[in-house]
């Protein structure tokens, strides 16, 4: 009897913790909790080491994990590291993972492929949803501007990247730059790859993001010549994900703290809508002209 008092009594704190922390129309709807998932699987792509990329993102899924929890929603969140942006697109949109952080060209990609897929948010960058890119030299190269890159090699990131690639590319034909005017051209993969790359004996330029070229850039001696602003990352749940879960798991993200997001060197996570990501359209298109 005792026992089940104590059963009944936990029961009862519960909902009136749920209670507190949702919405009542939450709590409708969310009252029979045998559907809800025991473990979801975060993806995420690595844009350096992948060893460096599960710590920043760690902080994040624990603050999901913590948060749901606290509402009466408990799940274990596996992240799971893609070894590639072509792998992160193949693996959500087949839904072998439940939700996942894509760069905006991966988001782009990712909606032709499956126009179902939800978005949950968008990251913001000193509270602006853009984020810097860079094409870059090195300090002792006497490349000034976009035009001065014809006859010159260059090194991009991976051929699904942002600022490793289709704005660089977009920005280099708006300059007048194709690839028949390079000496050559290159995918690294990775971003950290491209800035070790440039230099007198490597690449004579670069593009990366500004989290990357930050890192590395005075330790190589490198010099920005042209400055990019794209959307900033998107996290997106798979089609098949119940709409009940998709809002919890929102729910929770839009939650997501500076501290958490630090390690992603972002400050929040905040609503987005499929026409944040427009400008990065215009990108895809203009980059075809680039050629190869």
């Amino acid at each position: 009897m005792r026992r089940s008092f104590l059963a009944a009594l936990s029961l009862s704190l519960l909902a009136g913790s749920v209670a507190c922390s949702w919405p009542q129309q939450v709590l409708a709807t969310d009252s029979n909790l045998r559907n809800w998932p025991k473990q979801l699987v975060l993806g995420t792509y690595p844009s350096e080491l992948p060893s460096e990329e599960l710590e920043k993102i760690d902080p994040v899924r624990r603050g999901l994990e913590k948060r749901l929890a606290a509402a009466g929603f408990p799940v274990a969140i596996e992240i799971q590291i893609f070894r590639s942006y072509e792998e992160a697109l193949q693996l959500l949109v087949g839904g072998r993972v439940d939700f996942v952080r894509l760069g905006p060209v991966s988001y782009v990609l990712a909606r032709r492929h499956d126009g179902r897929l939800k978005l949950l948010g968008m990251e913001t960058q000193n509270h602006s949803k853009t984020l810097t890119g860079y094409i870059f030299v090195h300090a002792r190269s006497s490349v000034r501007s976009l035009r001065e890159l014809r006859g010159r090699s260059v090194a991009f990131g991976s051929e699904n990247s942002t600022t490793g690639r289709y704005f660089p590319q977009s920005a280099l034909v708006d300059a007048g730059v194709h690839a028949r005017d390079l000496a050559g051209f290159r995918y690294l993969g990775r971003h950290d790859r491209v800035l070790r790359a440039v230099g007198p004996a490597g690449f004579d330029a670069g593009a990366s993001n500004e989290v990357t070229f930050d890192k590395y850039g005075v330790e190589k001696r490198l010099r920005v010549i042209h400055t990019m602003r794209s959307p900033a990352h998107a996290w997106v749940a798979k089609a098949g994900l119940p709409d009940f879960v998709t809002e919890r798991l929102r729910e929770a993200l839009l939650a997501a703290t500076e501290r958490e997001l630090a390690g992603l060197s972002r400050d929040g996570i905040v609503g987005a809508s499929d026409q944040d990501f427009e400008s990065v359209r215009k990108a895809l298109l203009n980059a075809e002209r680039f050629g190869g």
